[in-house]
């Protein structure tokens, strides 16, 4: 069993007050098990002895309490009016120390002590010292009367004016040098529940910050114990206000009780056609708010599935009353009539405008994404030797000059393209090869021959800006983003596609071209090692077919079928 704590309190009294001797001393103590729990509101059995010279001392006087804890485990009595067992309190030669407080205990309120406690007096209070023989004789000449003295548990000691630059004050019956310090005790029910901060001794009118700490699995349930003093008892981290008094106060917490949550699966049909939002976990009744968006050429119709958790199955914002169970919702959309271009938007909010050309609509700027449409990022910042040696996805901001990223967007490689986790925005794919060439073919339906001339289908997908386009105006630029200047080959923008030269990342790392050639994957693999794209220059007036290295980074535009 572990000793118990002990308070020791005392009086300090003038040498001209000898009358109404005190013939008892109070005393508290904290009552503890083996395992640190109080031992609260229980019959206690206490022995107290004095012991005269040592710890182990002879026993001066030995008494017998029988006594009751509080809520708090505490137990409050007088040394010299309990049972006498052996002497008498009041013969005691309190000059004749030092002396020990010997405690013995059974927490069961019987004679049975298993706890048991030490502790030395410090200071014996004067009145009872003077109600000796042995104090008259030390007195007997009047050496020290007027002055204040105290015993400090060896000799009786003069406090001359001057003498110290602290205060001597009456701290519980004791004289103490300095201010009094009372105890703020913290203690945790269950022990396991959680740990405390803030314990130690202060000052009367210390705001002492206090704090409760759950351990995994458990939540703070309130402060108990000497409660008049704190600031909040239902706060996990409060202020006590420490009176002129000990205190202790207990942390109680309780086992966290978790929710048990449902899920609430939302689908698109057809894939691709919208976004929803609003999937997740929830608890029975709570209202989650779904919501279908259409993408550019489609629209909402109405939700599908368990619908009778719905307040509103035909409309694209609903609330759904969550039940004690799993449910699925399905969006259903259908295409527009006339489907016109507008804007499309990536996982990280950047906005494209598209353009439809035949039964295919285009972005009409190139891709800047920096996320995978599941969240995952896209590793960028690689070294040349990095870039050359990864077969992993990433991309690229030329020359790492954000003023170029913002002119023609990001340089990707092959892997990031292939990636299962898709960098177009949801509705939107990676053309293949067949996609471009039906692009082409449908450009070149219109009158623009693929082939290095004027009106060629190159120049015919090329944005105007370019270094001193005979067109002048808005054309005839020389900031970015823009095409370089040639004597023969000019973009006019037939289409609206603005196909812009964003250069590229060699395999080995090394940047080139920006302003002289855009170069943009396709989704369709040349061989183990290569994969096709379209590529379109400042110097030639078609659309050029070939296929680069994985390793290689380009410029991408997503796309959508119409059909």
């Amino acid at each position: 069993m572990k000793n118990y704590l002990l308070f020791l309190f005392g009086l300090i009294l003038s040498t001209t007050v000898l009358a109404q001797t005190p013939q008892g001393i109070s005393h508290q103590a904290v009552m503890r098990d083996s395992d640190n729990n109080l031992i609260i509101e229980s019959p206690i059995g206490l022995q107290v002895s004095i012991l005269q010279g040592a710890h182990d001392g002879n026993a001066v006087y030995v008494e017998t309490h029988q006594l009751t804890s509080n809520q708090n485990g505490l137990i409050t009595y007088i040394i010299g009016e309990g049972v006498a067992v052996e002497g008498v309190f009041e013969e005691i030669d309190w000059s004749d120390g030092p002396y020990w407080l010997e405690t013995k205990a059974d927490p069961t309120g019987g004679t049975d002590y298993s706890i048991s406690g030490v502790t030395k007096f410090l200071s014996v209070p004067y009145a009872i010292h003077a109600s000796t023989a042995d104090k008259a004789e030390t007195l007997k000449d009047g050496s020290h009367l007027g002055e204040i003295i105290y015993w400090d548990g060896e000799n009786w000691v003069p406090i001359t004016p001057g003498e110290h630059n602290q205060t001597l004050r009456l701290c519980d019956g004791v004289p103490t040098w300095g201010p009094c310090l009372y105890e703020l005790v913290l203690f945790t029910d269950p022990l396991d529940g959680g740990s405390v901060t803030g314990e130690g001794e202060y000052e009367e009118g210390t705001e002492v910050s206090i704090t409760a700490i759950p351990n995994q699995g458990w939540e703070f349930a309130g402060w108990t114990g000497d409660t008049d003093n704190v600031d909040d008892v239902d706060s996990g981290q409060t202020t006590v206000t420490m009176p002129a008094d000990n205190i202790s106060l207990t942390a109680n917490f309780q086992e966290e009780v978790v929710p048990t949550l449902f899920s609430l699966h939302l689908e698109v049909h057809p894939e691709g056609a919208g976004a929803v939002l609003g999937e997740g976990e929830y608890e029975e009744g709570e209202l989650v708010n779904v919501t279908a968006t259409a993408n550019q050429g489609w629209e909402f119709v109405n939700w599908t599935g368990d619908t009778q958790h719905l307040n509103d199955a035909n409309s694209a914002e609903a609330i759904v009353t969550m039940p004690a169970d799993n449910i699925l919702l399905t969006a259903v959309f259908q295409q527009s009539e006339d489907p016109e271009p507008g804007t499309v938007t990536d996982i990280d909010g950047n906005v494209y405008q598209t353009v439809i050309i035949g039964n295919q609509e285009w972005m009409a700027e190139n891709l800047r994404v920096t996320r995978y449409n599941n969240e995952d990022e896209i590793p960028t910042g690689l070294s040349n030797t990095e870039w050359s040696n990864t077969t992993s996805g990433a991309y690229a901001i030329y020359n790492n000059d954000d003023n170029i990223l913002e002119a023609y967007g990001k340089l990707y490689n092959w892997y990031a393209v292939d990636d299962s986790r898709g960098l177009c925005p949801e509705g939107w794919s990676v053309p293949s090869d067949a996609d471009w060439t039906a692009l082409v073919n449908y450009v070149v339906s219109q009158g623009f021959p693929n082939s290095n001339v004027t009106n060629g289908a190159g120049n015919a997908l090329k944005s105007c800006r370019q270094v001193g386009h005979p067109d002048g105006g808005d054309c005839d630029t020389s900031e970015h983003p823009r095409w370089n200047s040639h004597g023969t080959h000019s973009g006019f923008d037939e289409f609206g596609f603005s196909a812009l030269p964003g250069g590229g990342r060699w395999s080995g790392g090394s940047f080139y071209d920006v302003g002289g050639g855009g170069i943009w994957w396709s989704a369709t693999e040349g061989s183990g090692t290569s994969a096709w794209y379209r590529g379109m220059f400042s110097s030639i007036g078609d659309v050029y077919r070939g296929n680069y290295g994985k390793r290689d980074g380009f410029s991408l535009r997503c796309f959508r079928d119409l059909d």
